[in-house]
């Protein structure tokens, strides 16, 4: 669907990812010693043509991103990257933005984990195939306690003598 100005879809607004903002609060910081210091970190990993032509820290994200260097999963080498130029304040609060994404993946996973239906298991109160109880089980509970008490064995200590 288009937006025109002024006129939002039904889903409302478009949202800037959190990855994209976070990478500009973090450009927005850089100042141009910082710049020129990950440039020539980065020398060896992207073409030196490549690098001239970057002039704001934003372009240097978009660069690292086009080779592989940098995207919303892989943030470590700006980190790492962050932390030799000495901007240990913009490598933790990026490393806070890692755990903070992490943390809610975990959670969204949990929750959205497929439940799968548990193997079968014997019910307690089944038995097992072939298995005939000792009494009849249409048998009131009343009767079986009646009748257990009349077939009480005798016990070793009484006498022939106690049964007359």
């Amino acid at each position: 669907m288009k937006h025109r100005l002024g006129h939002f879809s039904p889903s409302g607004p478009p949202k800037v990812s959190e990855f994209k903002s976070t990478l500009l609060d973090i450009a927005n910081e850089l100042l141009t010693g910082d710049m020129d210091a990950i440039k020539f970190l980065l020398s060896d990993k992207i073409a030196e043509g490549e690098l001239e032509t970057v002039d704001k820290a934003t372009e240097l994200f978009l660069t690292m991103e086009r080779n592989g260097l940098l995207n919303e999963e892989f943030l470590d080498f700006l980190i790492e990257l962050l932390y030799k130029t000495n901007r240990r304040d913009l490598a933790m609060r990026l490393e806070g933005y890692t755990r903070k994404v992490e943390k809610k993946t975990r959670a969204q996973s949990e929750y959205s984990r497929p439940t799968t239906p548990s193997p079968p298991t014997q019910r307690r109160d089944t038995m097992p195939i072939g298995w005939t109880p000792p009494f009849n089980l249409n048998t009131n509970i009343a009767q079986m306690s009646l009748s257990t008490e009349r077939q009480r064995p005798v016990s070793a200590d009484c006498s022939t003598s106690d049964l007359t």
